[in-house]
């Protein structure tokens, strides 16, 4: 390894301000061979000093991408992802172009990532910012941002804090992009981060949105959601909005780990004066209303506002046979499993079959008045199949 690419995270920015040193990729693969003996693709292990090895992994990189782009100066960001990736057939990269000769850069050993920007200054280009650098002292309101450092890495940090993979403990691999700037000119940008894990089709998530002013980069977000492999909505910018698919939960039934289960697409306003939160909207307004619906009964709560006065008593019917044959969970979600929810529309009314591992076949018709849908009828079909 090239020792004078050797640093901790904090000094990747002193790039910027020294002469240009020549990175090899035989650097690169010295970094990476030093490495590998302490890191499963997933995690790093519990030798001190792993992080610094990793941290010599990041800085190799960051090295090579420096070098490249003062040899090609005209590149793209594509081609600058493509020769970051020729480095190890175990490094994916995605760069973006965030200013005139200014790249954000987002490269990831197996599913252990970082995020750099490089910046030209005069004829020579440099690392300009990195994501440890937050990671090393979050601003408060940004704890999450703790999970880039190389120390976060570490399989001890998850099991020594006993915490969620969504708060302190990486790593993370980064989805990135561009967004609309400020009414200053400062380019802004988000970085959407994947907790590695090592199977499971729902995965734990973070977003942070950054503004650069050219020099360094500011969090002005950050928040945790989790996604599945399989939703239809990722992460779009439409206009002066950002969306991200979420998955959410329901309270009394579950949906398994490779299901869409509640779909909630989150909302954040661009504006040039700064970004608002809008906050999460379901996309299954029907299973809520029947997830609501059964939370209400299960607790002996009213539920005349959603659901007619037949329904409820179908409804109740069904949870009191279910609690003689002690087929409810003893803990929420008191339904367990969702097997299905199949839906039709008939005329202004929606018609559908609810199925979980308590409730058996439920034939529900819902009118989906806008802003307060309501159950019609509950036909308690019985077995484990909808009808054809």
């Amino acid at each position: 390894m090239s020792p004078k690419y050797f640093f901790p995270i904090l000094a990747w920015s002193m790039l910027v301000a020294v002469a240009p040193a020549t990175a090899t990729q035989a650097d690169y693969r010295a970094a990476e061979a030093s490495l590998t003996p302490h890191a499963d693709g997933y995690s790093i292990d519990d030798d001190p000093h792993s992080p610094e090895l990793l941290r010599g992994v990041w800085s190799e990189t960051a090295a090579y991408a420096v070098e490249f782009l003062n040899a090609h100066p005209d590149a793209t960001a594509a081609e600058l992802a493509a020769a970051l990736e020729s480095l190890s057939p175990r490094q994916r990269v995605s760069a973006v172009s965030l200013a005139p000769r200014t790249y954000l850069v987002a490269p990831g050993i197996d599913e252990i990532g970082t995020v750099f920007i490089l910046r030209a200054q005069g004829e020579h280009y440099g690392v300009a910012w990195t994501i440890g650098e937050a990671a090393a002292h979050p601003p408060a309101g940004f704890e999450l941002l703790a999970a880039w450092s190389a120390e976060a890495a570490a399989l001890k940090c998850r099991t020594s804090l006993q915490a969620s993979p969504a708060y302190p403990c990486g790593p993370l691999t980064a989805e990135i992009g561009t967004l609309p700037p400020d009414r200053d000119g400062s380019m802004r940008f988000y970085l959407a981060g994947t907790y590695a894990q090592e199977m499971g089709s729902t995965l734990d998530a973070q977003l942070s949105l950054w503004r650069w002013n050219g020099g360094t980069a500011t969090p002005i977000l950050a928040g945790s959601y989790e996604y599945t492999l399989i939703q239809e909505h990722g992460i779009r910018v439409v206009g002066d909005l950002l969306r991200i698919g979420v998955k959410d939960r329901f309270k009394t039934f579950l949906a398994c780990g490779s299901c869409e289960g509640r779909q909630m697409l989150w909302a954040i306003r661009l504006g040039p004066e700064g970004v608002q939160d809008l906050g999460r909207t379901s996309l299954v307004p029907d299973l809520d209303l029947i997830d609501t619906l059964f939370d209400r009964l299960l607790a002996n709560k009213p539920a005349d506002d959603l659901a007619a006065p037949e329904a409820i008593a179908v409804l109740q019917r069904k949870i009191e046979r279910m609690r003689e044959e002690d087929s409810l969970e003893p803990d929420p979600p008191a339904l367990g499993m969702l097997a299905g929810w199949i839906s039709n529309f008939h005329v202004g009314v929606e018609r559908g079959c609810f199925i979980t591992d308590a409730t058996e076949a439920l034939i529900v018709t819902i009118d989906p008045v806008p802003g307060s849908p309501r159950v019609l009828s509950v036909e308690d079909y019985g077995g484990s199949e909808c009808p054809q």
